[in-house]
């Protein structure tokens, strides 16, 4: 078990608290999911009425031309809200499974979390969404520093439909990356623990 707890605590998101308790790392977590999850919903609903304002040309102040600082903001959150709940899992996995005892089956499972951690929870690991998160928050920072009429015709309107489907994407990554870790975990619980 103590190979595992680990592994756990290599996941870089985690990598900072390792000496705190468990149940206040647990706390933590809790807390960055709903703090998280209240400015992403708030970003994205902005972003989305941005969009919308644009598209049916109403007449507010919050337009797609002055979108791009909530734009950055949501996708920052979404990636933080992400990242919390990974933690979230992964620390009441902790707990659950703390003071028993593995039996010969858990290093294999302790391989297959170990190469998800390392690999397919990163950002990185899907090439499309991290060139393209990348591409919208470069464009957004030019758009948010160069107030200029040029990159708004020729580059941010351009960018509602990339900008879609990279949170369709991240969505997509992040349930994938959730299904995975939570399928690891409840293998390790019901076939190597004692």
């Amino acid at each position: 078990m103590e190979r595992r707890i680990e592994i756990i605590n290599s996941y870089k998101f985690l990598s900072g608290n390792k000496n705190k308790p468990l149940q206040t790392r647990i706390y933590n977590s809790l807390t960055f999911i709903i703090v998280f999850s209240v400015l992403g919903l708030l970003c994205l609903t902005g972003v989305v009425f941005a969009m919308l304002v644009d598209w049916f040309h109403l007449n507010f102040s919050l337009t797609w031309n002055k979108s791009s600082a909530l734009v950055i903001s949501s996708i920052l959150c979404l990636l933080f809200l992400a990242e919390s709940f990974y933690s979230y899992l992964l620390l009441k996995h902790i707990k659950r499974a703390q003071n028993k005892k593995a039996n010969k089956n858990a290093e294999l499972v302790n391989l297959e979390l170990n190469q998800i951690i390392s690999k397919q929870m990163r950002l990185t690991s899907n090439k499309l969404l991290f060139i393209l998160g990348l591409a919208i928050v470069i464009c957004a920072l030019l758009v948010e520093f160069f107030n200029t009429d040029v990159l708004y015709v020729y580059l941010w309107n351009y960018l509602k439909i990339p900008l879609l489907i990279f949170y369709v994407l991240l969505f997509k990554q992040v349930i994938k990356n959730l299904i995975q870790i939570k399928r690891n975990n409840i293998l390790f619980e019901i076939t190597c623990l004692k």
